[in-house]
């Protein structure tokens, strides 16, 4: 799976495509996290990091900076370990 296409087909891009964390453990839902921003975006900042609520679900909201100046946003439904 090329994941730099899959961000390119919106997984991620909102909350309706976001990347669903499939876990209760919130230690391992954060590394995994950090660990898919850096195979989307291999060079990126987080420039913001936030979480937010939509449809009674949980996002946490990635804003990040690119080598190329573009900034963009990655939504993860981390509603299964949020608040565990």
């Amino acid at each position: 799976m090329d994941t730099k296409n899959d961000i390119k087909l919106n997984k991620g891009a909102s909350f309706d495509n976001a990347i669903v964390v499939e876990t209760n453990n919130s230690q391992i839902g954060v590394a995994y996290e950090y660990k898919e921003l850096k195979k989307i975006y291999p060079v990126h900042l987080v420039t913001l990091q936030y979480v937010t609520e939509n449809n009674n679900k949980f996002y946490d909201v990635f804003e990040i900076s690119l080598p190329n100046e573009e900034k963009t946003e990655v939504y993860f439904d981390i509603t299964n370990f949020y608040g565990k």
